[in-house]
């Protein structure tokens, strides 16, 4: 069976990935796994306080639906959000892959609270560490030349 291809949106979210959160409510569920690139993290403040947006490029697949989504933004739960934000300093990269749950907070059954679980552990990388380690950059130097000597005396 092929695997469908990823719908593209805006950004990335429990909401735009079409997460059904009511499960968590009563029991301890998978949501979704999401994979990415960061690149930037853009800070600001709305309706419902603080955020942190991470840019770059993400692909999330949701378990329920088996439907993948990618985007060039995405709004993680913010135990890790801010773990990504906090490592992206001058023009580095941060590679990662995540399992993002949820379980029931509370015995009211109104409320839940996200889990995520690391898939690998997040790589900081520079946009041209790899292409350093590709090219062998440093090693392999070519020899300089000595100098000629000159003939004038």
């Amino acid at each position: 069976m092929a695997k469908e291809k990823a719908e593209i949106i805006n950004k990335i979210t429990a909401k735009t990935i079409k997460v059904d959160l009511k499960p968590a409510l009563e029991s301890e569920i998978s949501l979704y796994r999401i994979v990415g690139r960061a690149t930037k993290v853009t800070r600001g403040t709305g309706n419902f306080g603080d955020w942190e947006k991470l840019d770059g490029t993400f692909e999330a697949f949701v378990f329920a639906t088996g439907k993948s989504y990618v985007s060039n933004s995405a709004f993680l739960p913010s135990v890790v959000n801010g773990l990504i934000a906090a490592q992206l300093t001058g023009d580095n990269v941060v590679e990662f892959a995540y399992e993002v749950g949820a379980r029931p907070q509370g015995t009211d059954g109104l409320s839940y609270e996200y889990t995520v679980k690391s898939l690998i552990d997040n790589k900081e990388s520079s946009p041209l560490d790899e292409l350093k380690a590709v090219t062998d950059f440093y090693n392999d130097t070519p020899a300089l030349e000595a100098p000629k000597k000159s003939s004038k005396k």
